[in-house]
């Protein structure tokens, strides 16, 4: 059955006993396709377009001393820092605590 999603496809072993299945798209592929960057351009053009600067958030010693346990304990500071922005510090170390009483690997 041809749908026209599909034009031409091939396959060929790696060396592995694995096949790799290569398709080449159809005319309604990219049609589909087409309409779907269209689509996801337009319903995200706000992150496109610069806004307002987030402001720059200082962070106490406490603070500090919290993202870098979370460091220590293998969280990106990336996650670490919007942890300390976005959660109750007090839950967070309680957390850090926990943690070395589990099985986690570090």
């Amino acid at each position: 059955m041809d749908t026209g999603f599909i034009s031409k496809f091939d396959w060929s072993e790696n060396g592995n006993k694995d096949r790799l299945i290569y398709y080449w798209p159809g005319e309604r592929a990219k049609d589909e396709m087409k309409r779907t960057k269209i689509k996801s351009i337009n319903n995200r053009a706000e992150k496109y377009l610069p806004g307002p600067k987030e402001e720059a958030k200082e962070f106490s010693k406490e603070q500090v001393d919290l993202i870098n346990k979370l460091v220590k304990l293998n969280v990106s500071e990336v996650t670490a820092e919007n942890l300390i922005k976005n959660n109750d510090q007090e839950l967070i170390k309680k957390w850090t605590e926990a943690i070395n009483y589990t099985n986690a690997r570090r």
